[in-house]
């Protein structure tokens, strides 16, 4: 269902983006399992629970996460399996969902690499003080990271031609309770 429910809303974007209908656009999966709008824009898509969403570029790249915070998860033992050792000490003073707003703007950051988590959440390092984002990478990436309800979903756009990351939600964001309020949190600064 969430398969189905992300290439409707990829399908949707890109309408909206290219103003060509939507049975017009043809999707491929690229080896690493990116999605690729062919003849069309960059596109990312991501889901977690019940929330589905997805990112539309007009050039370069562009990777998009979502992830609800898990009590259960051993937050800490992951960090310091997979995360920088400045991280680590960045999250022992940070907030508890701290751990969740890193982890979506590196999955973010990977996707729009298009190589996954294969090419290691260590291959950027971020902190994250509201409202500004600091990142170290080797690739030259805007990361914006927003929050939907009790989600936190992190976007990452390859492009320095892009002088911000912008989020629309259309049609708003709801579930069967009510709508989902989407906030900024932080983002990087222009280049």
């Amino acid at each position: 269902t969430q398969y189905l429910a992300g290439r409707a809303l990829l399908r949707l974007a890109v309408e909206q983006s290219t103003q060509r209908p939507a049975k017009a656009q043809r999707f491929t999966t690229r080896a690493g399992g990116k999605p690729d709008c062919l003849d069309g824009p960059p596109i990312s898509v991501a889901h977690s629970g019940p929330l589905v969403v997805c990112a539309v570029a007009p050039a370069g790249e562009v990777g998009i996460d979502v992830q609800f915070p898990a009590r259960h998860h051993h937050t800490e033992e992951i960090a310091r399996e997979w995360f920088t050792p400045a991280e680590c000490a960045w999250l022992q003073r940070a907030p508890r969902d701290a751990f969740y707003q890193l982890w979506v703007l590196k999955e973010a950051y990977l996707k729009c690499l298009g190589s996954g988590l294969a090419g290691g959440l260590g291959s950027l390092e971020c902190y994250i003080e509201p409202p500004l984002i600091e990142l170290r990478a080797a690739q030259t990436t805007r990361l914006a990271l927003y929050s939907a309800g009790t989600a936190f979903v992190g976007i990452a756009a390859s492009t320095a031609d892009i002088p911000e990351i912008r989020v629309e939600h259309w049609p708003p964001l709801s579930t069967r309770t009510g709508k989902i309020p989407l906030h900024f949190i932080a983002a990087t600064t222009s280049a």
